[in-house]
């Protein structure tokens, strides 16, 4: 899939980052290696900060809005149990707009936040895994978001 690239190297911090527009049938595909992932995640009691980079979003059709909604209602609890926060970077002056898709989140007690800064969310991301007390990449706890360096920009 190449309109997005994700970075999960460095657990529990999983950067998804879109990087070019997107079908439909990319969208599904995407969707279901997404539920793939959360599904083998939640069979090893691995936990995530997941930092979705959107800051190149090119939108979505109406189509594809439903599609990911719908993903998400019927996905919401497995991510519950597998994600200990939800970072979103929105390019500046949509914040306000992305807050609204945190609902889904806020409603099962998942941190998340939004930002037009993708440093800001990483740092965030660190904190939630210390918050949470989980175990953090080596390369990550020595090198703090200057490991994420070569997927930011």
């Amino acid at each position: 899939m190449k309109f997005v690239t994700i970075n999960d190297k460095l657990a529990p911090i999983r950067v998804l980052r879109q990087v070019d527009c997107i079908t439909d049938d990319e969208l599904g595909e995407f969707l279901a290696a997404e539920r793939d992932f959360k599904l083998e995640q939640l069979s090893s009691g691995a936990l995530w900060v997941e930092v979705v980079d959107m800051r190149r979003f090119a939108g979505l059709t109406a189509e594809q809005r439903k599609l990911c909604g719908a993903w998400v209602e019927k996905n919401i609890g497995m991510t519950a149990k597998t994600t200990i926060g939800i970072a979103l970077t929105v390019p500046p002056g949509l914040e306000e707009r992305a807050e609204l898709f945190t609902m889904y989140f806020d409603r099962l007690a998942i941190p998340s936040m939004v930002t037009s800064d993708i440093e800001k969310a990483l740092y965030w991301a660190i904190e939630r895994s210390y918050d949470e007390d989980v175990v953090v990449d080596p390369d990550l706890v020595i090198g703090g978001i200057d490991a994420f360096r070569r997927t930011i920009d």
